[in-house]
């Protein structure tokens, strides 16, 4: 059971496996070094978007249609950098009328 790891992201829990958190180079990487084992760890995030957030760790490489701009700067702040990029690809496919506010908003992630 030690490698069952329970993250608390903005009061909604996902259990995971260590391994998940620790398969890329990410936000996770040095958190789940420094955390007790068994220990809940907390991360003040709204969980919105969470599960696509850990379903992208475990594997699933699926992006949304809906609320690319808030999973964008989710997979920003995780440092989820092929997140990040699928996420910027999809933009590209998106109606001609909506990929200029989306292109807009992935450039000011950058800057963060």
């Amino acid at each position: 059971m030690a490698d069952i790891l329970v993250l608390n992201v903005g009061g909604v829990h996902f259990p995971t496996r260590r391994s998940t958190l620790t398969s890329s180079c990410s936000f996770f990487s040095g958190l789940v070094e420094t955390g007790r084992p068994g220990a809940e760890t907390f991360v003040d995030r709204d969980p919105t978007h969470f599960r696509h957030v850990l379903n992208w760790m475990r594997g699933v490489r699926h992006i949304p249609e809906d609320g690319l701009e808030e999973l964008l700067h989710e997979a920003d702040f995780y440092a989820l950098a092929g997140m990040v990029s699928a996420i910027r690809s999809a933009f590209t496919s998106a109606p001609r009328s909506i990929q200029r506010s989306l292109h807009q908003m992935a450039r000011e992630s950058v800057r963060w």
